[in-house]
């Protein structure tokens, strides 16, 4: 992570992710830090404070009875509007079949 000098204006801290042969005065501009802020210090005396963070890995994610019944009716759902681009005569005997 970088965070430059009033990065907060801009947007930083970001993930520092410079290409290959990229300087950081390209990244930083690229961006989104403004020209005129490296320019006080000059990109060699540049405070920025750097750090890394882990990233965690997600808990394994399990299925419960919910998740299930969710996952049928989207499944059902999904084949009735199959059914009615097929069929659009269906929607006008639907209407019929309420209005009696």
């Amino acid at each position: 992570m970088i965070d430059p000098p009033h990065g907060w204006r801009y947007g930083f801290p970001k993930p520092l992710t410079l290409g290959e042969g990229q300087s950081l005065q390209d990244w930083l501009i690229e961006n989104g830090y403004p020209p005129a802020e490296i320019n006080v210090f000059g990109i060699a005396h540049m405070p920025c404070r750097y750090w890394t963070r882990e990233i965690e890995e997600p808990p394994p994610y399990e299925l419960n009875a919910h998740d299930i019944g969710e996952g049928r009716k989207l499944i059902l759902a999904r084949r009735l509007i199959a059914a009615l681009r097929a069929n659009p005569d269906l929607i006008i005997q639907a209407q019929g079949e309420n209005d009696r």
